[in-house]
């Protein structure tokens, strides 16, 4: 039996945990291929399945990492050439999906590919963690110039129309699945405005994680590791997307050198491709990119990161708070930050705050404070009795039987 399997490319969040899902549909019998992109692409060709070609996409960004929206819209999914790269796109899934024949569709992200499942009959199942998506009114940091102001508010007015229909094309699913906690620990609870008319298909399945073992502890991961027991650690797993520059990278790891006398700090500069062997600088540690970082989250005391999804709630898996610094005018990242921070598990941080005695001043107050560590705790304790990648598992089954296949 074939499934085909469409995480959205951009960022290596969706990839990343539809690998899981991949492993255990091979495991069970299932042949699995996969369909993205941008940085999805360049992580799934790190997975054994087969790598089925699409049209791209990205969001354009400045080498400091935030978003360069006219550039976007004008290139990629935006108001103009993103619209026609979008059509593109669906029919080139309903190219694959017609050369795989999958007995079912799982989408992660991805409107086109549920798009081209429903105009094809194809039963599927769509796994979000933002259903509505927002678009930010003007950008932040500096003045807009007229011709700026003219393409917000005409940016503004059309999505006011285009944005429903997104929300309409996720009810194409046979199935929408939610990756998340359920409220009112829900992190991404800002982009989760669901009509009724698709409250029946939706389910909140809780983080999409492998098992997560209580050993080793967190001394005996450090031994492993070669860490002093009594120091403490900071995990800094930076993800970058590929149209970014390495300004924002290279700003944090000269940050985090400096702080190298006072913690000991494992940094991952977020290139997928890049190498995995490591760095060492006193105290700082660095690597392009930690294939595994289960070990290195059980090492450490808190998580420097952006304000990615699954970032967040793999660091909260193993009770650690986070310092987070979304992407700037990010919305999804803005407020999976805020979330995080109301929940009492994050503090944040913008972009024109980071430097060597702000971070360093946050570090130790939140190492300090036995409220990051007990709220995070106690997160954790909630996702212990939740598999998120058995229920995904559990759906595909249940749709195939529905349908008349076999397991």
């Amino acid at each position: 039996m074939r499934v085909y399997l469409a995480p959205c490319g951009m960022g290596v969040g969706h990839i990343s945990r539809c690998s899981k899902i991949a492993n255990m549909l091979a495991e069970r019998g299932w042949s699995v291929f996969i369909s993205t992109y941008a940085e999805g692409l360049e992580y799934a060709r790190k997975l054994r399945y087969p790598i089925m070609d699409t049209v791209h996409l990205e969001m354009k960004t400045y080498s400091d990492g935030k978003i360069d929206f006219k550039l976007t819209a004008a290139t990629s999914p935006g108001l103009f050439r993103g619209l026609w790269l979008i059509l593109k796109q669906i029919v080139a899934e309903m190219k694959n999906i017609l050369r795989v024949k999958p007995v079912l569709v799982i989408s992660d992200s991805r409107a086109s590919t549920l798009i081209a499942a429903k105009l094809l009959q194809v039963p599927s199942i769509a796994i979000l963690n933002e259903f509505s998506i927002k678009l930010i009114r003007r950008p932040s940091g500096g003045n807009l110039g007229p011709l700026d102001r003219i393409f917000f508010f005409i940016a503004n007015l059309v999505w006011v129309f285009v944005s429903p229909f997104i929300g309409w094309f996720w009810s194409f699913a046979d199935k929408i699945l939610i990756p998340d906690l359920p409220p009112p620990y829900t992190i991404s609870s800002e982009h989760l405005a669901i009509p009724r008319s698709c409250a029946s298909k939706v389910e909140f399945i809780g983080p999409m994680l492998g098992t997560i073992s209580s050993n080793p502890s967190k001394m005996e991961a450090r031994n492993r590791l070669g860490y002093d027991t009594e120091k403490p650690v900071v995990l800094v797993p930076l993800s970058v997307m590929l149209s970014e520059g390495s300004d924002f990278t290279d700003r944090i790891e000269d940050i985090m050198e400096k702080l190298s006398n006072r913690y000991q700090i494992v940094m991952s500069r977020g290139k997928v491709s890049g190498s995995t062997e490591a760095r060492r600088r006193d105290g700082l540690t660095v690597y392009d990119w930690i294939s595994d970082l289960d070990e290195y989250l059980k090492a450490c005391d808190l998580v420097m990161s952006r304000a990615g999804h699954m970032t967040i709630l793999t660091s909260l898996a193993y009770g650690k708070p986070l310092l987070l610094m979304p992407v700037p005018d990010h919305p999804e990242q803005l407020g999976n930050a805020r979330r995080a921070s109301e929940l009492g598990v994050a503090s944040t941080l913008s972009l024109d705050e980071l430097s060597v005695d702000r971070i360093g001043t946050i570090i130790e107050c939140m190492l300090d404070s036995p409220e990051y560590e007990r709220k995070a705790a106690e997160i954790e304790e909630l996702m212990r009795n939740m598999s998120g990648i058995e229920k995904v598992i559990e759906s595909v089954e249940q749709l195939s039987q529905e349908r008349g296949v076999a397991c």
